[in-house]
């Protein structure tokens, strides 16, 4: 980063004569929820060049140590740490100088105060524009690039949750109820074509409709129950997959009722991120996951 170092003199014959120099900062965080981050901190913001009557007689270098809490103020869209968000910092350090001159420190305790600007990628990494203020006489702009680990992994043991039913009607709340019995003389279940969705839609795009519409051909010819199952990889927190998932099925639910399916054979269900139909590591596995399953379960 850029620092700006102001150091303030007793007298007008001695100061600083460069205002601005070289800083570089390293950091150790932890997230403690979607909005609030811990760090402590490290950061040699360079040296100030000091003018004596005109001549240049040595620099006064400044480093800083603390900790800081960093606060999210406002992000766009609902992802979790991912894409554009905006967040203030404040936290207390210790303030050091090095110098070959005399000089005096007021204060060894510091109070860092700052604004900043960072840009999540879903791969964990994420890059931080952030103007900080130590004290009354440094500054430092910087430009940060930091990586997440841990929390959502991308390998994680998979445990069966309960899945919620949701009504017939696509603005309903989820209902727990059980999946419809098959009816005597019932066949094997049907697995009819999967429906796949681009990240972090519910909305069907010309694929997505043209399978549904072949969807809905096939169970023009049927009495059975439908079972509608959505889906969604791992990006994002659990609550919004499950969501998302839901929001799918539904979207599916609804061209097979505009198709002419009767409603009452429909029944929707949403398992989020906890079934996936591949791994999550590449794009290719989770462009797998985002998807809606129906089956034909009697007819």
């Amino acid at each position: 980063g850029i620092t700006r170092l102001d150091p303030e003199s007793n007298n007008n014959s001695i100061g600083p004569d460069d205002l601005t120099s070289g800083g570089f900062s390293a950091a150790l965080g932890y997230d403690f929820n979607n909005f609030l981050t811990f760090e402590l901190f490290a950061a040699d913001l360079g040296s100030a060049s000091i003018d004596f009557l005109g001549q240049d007689v040595g620099d006064l270098g400044y480093q800083v140590y603390g900790l800081s809490a960093l606060a999210t103020v406002y992000r766009f869209g609902d992802r979790e740490r991912q894409g554009l968000s905006f967040y203030t910092r404040a936290g207390f350090g210790v303030l050091d100088n090095d110098s070959e001159i005399d000089f005096r420190r007021d204060n060894d305790v510091n109070v860092s105060l700052g604004i900043g600007t960072e840009y999540g990628f879903q791969n964990g990494i994420a890059v931080r524009a952030e103007l900080d203020s130590f004290d009354t006489d440094a500054q430092l702009l910087q430009l940060t690039v930091l990586k997440r680990f841990g929390g959502r992994a991308n390998s994680r043991t998979l445990v069966p949750a309960a899945v919620p039913v949701v009504a017939p009607t696509p603005v309903a709340a989820p209902e727990t109820a059980p999946v419809p019995a098959p009816s005597a003389g019932a066949v094997i279940p049907q697995t009819l074509p999967k429906t796949f969705f681009d990240f972090d839609l519910d909305t069907l795009n010309a694929q997505a409709l043209g399978t549904v519409n072949d969807i809905t051909a096939v169970l023009r010819d049927t009495d059975g129950q439908i079972l509608i199952e959505g889906h969604a990889d791992e990006t994002g927190s659990a609550e919004y997959n499950q969501a998302l998932s839901v929001r799918r099925a539904n979207a599916v639910r609804d061209q097979l009722v505009a198709g002419g399916i009767d409603a009452n054979r429909l029944v929707v269900r949403g398992f989020g991120e906890t079934r996936p139909a591949a791994g999550n590591v590449t794009a290719d596995g989770r462009a797998q996951n985002r998807r809606v399953e129906a089956t034909l379960l009697a007819q």
